[in-house]
């Protein structure tokens, strides 16, 4: 080897000389390149396929929770139902000749909180620990209704209608 082909070996480029060898092992390449390329995918579909079955184990939870809510609760003279679509029914005075029915948007702010229904007009009604008392907004939590929300802070049962959920 003359010197002028040393020269020309000395000043190959680095990229040049990676070229070669790609071209020298391709089954070695395209192995490793196919390797990374499945791995990669794995890796994708399986964040994929997480957030997909999360996204459906919090669906479930929140219908699993909106089904325990829901349904006709019964008092002495007291009939709740609390519909899936949000809307309530509140029925006062059954059984007797002085029965009406009061519809109401029920919201639940957060798991463990009261569920607070308003109504669409306020209505008089003997509840509550009151006689004859006027109510456009009542509290459901601990199966009973309250009047409001000090009522239920205090625990003044006094102030509670205690309901019974039907099956």
């Amino acid at each position: 080897m003359n010197s002028e082909e040393k020269k020309n070996k000395q000043e190959e480029y680095p990229i040049l000389i990676l070229w070669e060898t790609i071209l020298r092992h391709k089954k070695i390449v395209i192995s490793f390149v196919t390797f990374i390329i499945i791995a990669l995918g794995g890796v994708l579909w399986y964040r994929h396929y997480s957030v997909k079955k999360e996204a459906q184990k919090e669906l479930q939870e929140t219908l699993e929770h909106v089904a325990a809510i829901t349904g006709t609760y019964k008092g002495a003279y007291i009939i709740l139902k609390l519909n899936p679509d949000n809307t309530a029914s509140l029925t006062t005075g059954a059984g007797s000749y002085d029965e009406a029915v009061h519809l109401g948007h029920w919201e639940e702010k957060a798991d463990g909180y009261p569920i607070q229904i308003d109504f669409s007009d306020s209505f008089e009604a003997s509840m509550c620990g009151e006689s004859d008392g006027y109510f456009s907004t009542l509290y459901f939590f601990s199966n009973a209704l309250w009047p409001n929300l000090d009522a239920i802070q205090s625990m003044d049962y006094s102030k509670a209608e205690t309901l019974t959920k039907q099956k």
